[in-house]
């Protein structure tokens, strides 16, 4: 998966939980979200229905970062606060033939 706020000129990959962290997740344990955040975006699928219905998704990733932590998506999501109404922000989720859907 990738997000990409051409505005902003954000091309970030959108990580999803392994099923470990998931379950942790989903029940409002702690774990170690930083080992995504190090690599891009973190989508809490669960938030989301069923890619074929409507619905709402949840996407983290760092507004703000130390220098000296790893990765390279320290401010990725920075730009989100002086986003405007009518910004076009697109998620690429890779489907079942290997393409890309396109959502806007």
């Amino acid at each position: 998966m990738y997000l990409v706020y051409p505005k902003h000129g954000i091309v970030t990959p959108v990580l999803v939980p392994n099923e470990t962290d998931q379950a942790l997740i989903n029940s409002g344990q702690n774990f170690n979200h930083y080992k995504y955040l190090e690599q891009g975006a973190l989508f809490y699928f669960w938030s989301a229905p069923n890619q074929s219905e409507a619905g709402n998704m949840v996407i983290a990733a760092h507004t703000s970062d130390k220098l000296s932590n790893p990765g390279k998506y320290k401010t990725i999501f920075q730009m989100l606060t002086i986003s405007r109404a009518g910004d076009k922000i697109f998620l690429y989720i890779k489907n079942d033939t290997g393409l890309y859907d396109l959502y806007e």
